[in-house]
């Protein structure tokens, strides 16, 4: 089983009474409608799944890709011709 964390809401009288006759309609609990309600969120909105820490992983990959170069290590010989093997 996936492991809960308790977490505290403030709701309006109106989204109380929504959330509860929902629940009651759908046979579910509300805590489950408001973990889809967030799923839905995060999945239409591409902002709320930012991860940080995979950014900083990225940043960190790119910086080292810069500093390889400023180096002086050789980078892949591209020619353009390369791009047009194969083709007619």
């Amino acid at each position: 089983m996936v492991r809960m964390i308790r977490k505290q809401i403030y709701i309006g009288p109106a989204h109380e009474a929504r959330l509860k006759r929902m629940a009651r309609l759908r046979k579910t609990s509300e805590a489950t409608l408001i973990r889809e309600a967030i799923d839905r969120q995060v999945a239409t909105n591409p902002a709320a799944s930012f991860d940080p820490e995979a950014w900083e992983r990225a940043l960190h990959f790119m910086r080292s890709l810069r500093r390889r170069r400023v180096r002086g290590e050789a980078s892949p010989a591209f020619k353009r011709s390369d791009a047009y093997d194969g083709r007619i």
